[in-house]
């Protein structure tokens, strides 16, 4: 029997080259008013245009992927119950949005993304409104209106 071709190398190469379009895409679209065209992206990428269409057929293939990374990398930091845990957890979360700082400019700048920014929003106040519930169950009806107000 045959050597089998070991193309490892090869895939973790185009990994990586689809991983720098990706983040390309990212910080251009977290520029304020800035425009996401496939030119831009391959540009900020450093590879050639009909590279990136190798990658991303069109500019919808290329959201579709930047939504899908967003998506994977949109692991929260919890939400506090108290001002003490906030203070305590002041420094992880400026980590967390520092790490991610790019995809968190994509999602408040990019009108294409203003679907996902409005799902983190209601899943945050999801988060929010359970977290006041279980602390505010045992307060009167009239205390927790004082105490959302």
């Amino acid at each position: 029997m045959g050597r089998r071709y070991d193309n490892s190398l090869r895939q973790a190469r185009a990994a990586r080259t689809r991983r720098r379009i990706l983040d390309a895409a990212i910080d251009r679209l977290g520029r304020p008013g800035g425009r996401l065209t496939m030119s831009d992206v391959a540009a900020a990428a450093h590879v050639a245009l009909p590279t990136l269409y190798k990658y991303f057929r069109t500019r919808d293939a290329l959201l579709a992927a930047v939504k899908h990374r967003v998506d994977e990398t949109k692991v929260r930091p919890p939400v506090v119950a108290s001002f003490e845990e906030l203070r305590d957890e002041v420094p992880a979360l400026h980590a967390f949005f520092r790490a991610r700082s790019g995809i968190v400019r994509a999602i408040t700048y990019y009108p294409d993304l203003a679907a996902l920014r409005a799902a983190a929003e209601r899943s945050r106040d999801e988060q929010l409104q359970t977290s006041l519930a279980t602390h505010t169950a045992h307060l009167t009806a009239d205390e927790e209106r004082a105490f959302r107000a």
